[in-house]
């Protein structure tokens, strides 16, 4: 399958040690290339705001948001202690002090960008919560409006763990819709980066809606716009 990359450009040249990401690094002696590192460097900025509100509902004088897929808005915590909270507040503590430079130079890079931004996601749902728990699709459109454009294999990543309702979008899913021409990215770098709220109007056209065969005279509703090519 081709992505529209040459790869001559990169034959010779190691890559970035993140799972699916193949954007080369510019030297020997670093693992993580451009867009992970930024990925990076964005999740641990993030820790600083995450900890007073961690603090308090490690110590129970606030509520603790319900991960993902649990009833209601949020629960108080009946022990005196929150240890989820305390333990990514140890976590997270630690993390603050690492420089995101420093871990793509890390032998083991992958698997530190990995605990970090697995921890500060799980901060960030426990202070912030999922908000509304809803399956309305002008409440999850822009809700993905807000978020920034990401490579394919991120946008995989979010959909299949991150997002609030089971959306099934791949990688391979993603490059087949922009050789269709119904993806573009939003800029040259490579891997390519899309609007995320694009990919899930791409995958709603398919699957909800369907993209109408030739064969198949069907009038779509109002505001929707369909091709006349199979899937």
């Amino acid at each position: 399958m081709s992505h529209g990359h040459s790869s001559g450009a990169t034959e010779g040249m190691p890559l970035c040690r993140t799972p699916g990401c193949p954007e080369p690094v510019e030297s020997t002696g670093v693992y993580l290339g451009r867009l992970c590192t930024r990925q990076l460097r964005e999740h641990l900025a993030m820790i600083e705001d995450l900890l007073p509100s961690l603090l308090l509902i490690m110590r129970g004088q606030e509520k603790a948001f319900t991960l993902k897929g649990a009833a209601g808005g949020s629960v108080e915590d009946p022990s005196p202690l929150n240890l989820d909270a305390y333990v990514l507040f140890d976590e997270l503590t630690e993390m603050q002090a690492w420089s995101a430079d420093e871990i793509r130079t890390s032998k083991g890079a992958e698997e530190i960008m990995q605990e970090v931004l697995r921890d500060v996601r799980r901060a960030d749902r426990m202070v912030n919560g999922e908000k509304e728990q809803t399956n309305s699709g002008t409440y999850v459109a822009m809700r993905l409006s807000e978020l920034s454009p990401m490579t394919p294999q991120e946008i995989e990543t979010y959909f299949s763990e991150e997002a609030a309702q089971h959306i099934e979008i791949t990688v391979r899913q993603i490059y087949k819709w922009r050789t269709r021409g119904r993806l573009h990215p939003v800029d040259s770098t490579w891997p390519p980066r899309y609007r995320v709220r694009d990919v899930y109007d791409a995958w709603e056209n398919r699957n909800k809606h369907g993209w109408v065969p030739d064969s198949t005279q069907h009038t779509p509703p109002a505001g929707v716009a369909y091709t006349t090519t199979s899937r």
